[in-house]
This record gives structure tokens, sequence and C-alpha cells, in this order.
């Protein structure tokens, strides 16, 4: 069984943040992950894959089209149409960072209301009910 079947697709906010989090491991693992954080020039990379190609290593540009490729593997069909225009890798995970990301208003909006309408009824003890809380 490989690696990417182990990673649950994200479905939206619940799970972004733990889909991140085995997502960059994954990446990180494959070899890919400076393929999302785009950490070298084009003329770097251009110049690195014509010198792996002469010497049969793996090009950047192969690289670049798996992480762009595993990523879309990695999001689920409803969420698909977030990506569609993307050209690389870093584009999608921006594009998905700021679809999903709970870390402004709508985060607070959302933790507020939970905390509003949660019931010690809805919760199966009073430890439940306090570790919510």
């Amino acid at each position: 069984m490989s690696l990417l079947s182990t990673i649950e697709k994200l479905k939206g906010t619940e799970n972004y943040s733990s889909w991140v989090f085995e997502v960059r491991a994954y990446l990180e693992h494959e070899g890919l992950w400076r393929c999302v954080t785009g950490e070298e020039s084009d003329q770097t990379k251009l110049t690195q894959a014509k010198s792996r190609c002469v010497t049969g290593e793996e090009s950047d540009q192969t690289k670049l089209t798996q992480a762009k490729s595993k990523l879309i593997l990695l999001v689920d069909k409803i969420n698909h149409h977030h990506i569609l225009q993307s050209e690389d890798a870093k584009t999608i995970w921006n594009t998905l960072k700021e679809a999903f990301d709970d870390n402004g208003l709508t985060r607070r909006i959302g933790l507020l209301r939970s905390l509003l309408s949660t019931k010690l009824v809805d919760c199966a003890s009073m430890d439940v009910y306090d570790a919510y809380m």
C-alpha cells in the first residue's frame, strides 16, 4: 500500500489542518515539498533539469508535475473546482489554503457559534462537555 492511499482526501475546513500536516509530510518524504514552496528560481530549475536529463536523473519538471498530480489526487472531487485553473503545485497549495484555512474571521465566528450552541444534553458526559468547552 502506498503512502498516498493512507492520506484522507481534503473535504473542506473540517479536515484541512490534518490534511495539510499529512500532505506536507508526504511531499517531504517524496522529495517534492520544494515544488510547493517554490524555493528555487525558474532559471535555476531549468539549468538543473537540463543537467539531470543529461545524467539520467529525474528532472525538476517531472517533480513539478508529480507534486501537482499528487496534490490533485489528494483533494476530494467536490473541491476540484477550486483548483481547475491551477498551473502548478504551489498555486494549488495556495488556492486550497485560501479556501479552507480557518485562521480568520470565519474561524472565529464558527468557534463562537459552536460555543454558544453546545449543550450538555448533546454530550455523552460532563467530561466530554468540559473537554469541548
